[in-house]
């Protein structure tokens, strides 16, 4: 199935075996913002959390401020960017 621009995918693992089991997944997200909100932060589990090439990293444990301070910033370029693309079609 074709994914749209800019799409984003928010990914939470509530604890290491589902974070392994997302690995699955890696070859879909390759031509999408991934985000993945760990159980924990222990260096196997960050290592982990990497092989699926996130662009930001978030812990279960957090109140979710910084997570919402980067979904608001990839929303906002990415409008900022098809504003940009519909300005030079016209």
């Amino acid at each position: 199935m074709p994914i749209e621009p800019d799409s984003i995918a928010v990914l939470s693992a509530s604890n290491r075996e589902e974070l392994q089991q997302m690995q699955l997944l890696r070859e879909l997200l390759t031509e999408i913002y991934v985000i993945v909100v760990i159980p924990d932060r222990k260096d196997s589990t960050i290592r982990l959390a990497h092989l699926l090439l996130p662009r930001f990293l978030s812990q279960k444990e957090s109140d979710f401020a910084d997570l919402q301070i980067v979904l608001n910033k990839m929303y906002s370029n990415s409008q900022y960017s098809h504003e940009g693309k519909l300005s030079e079609e016209l």
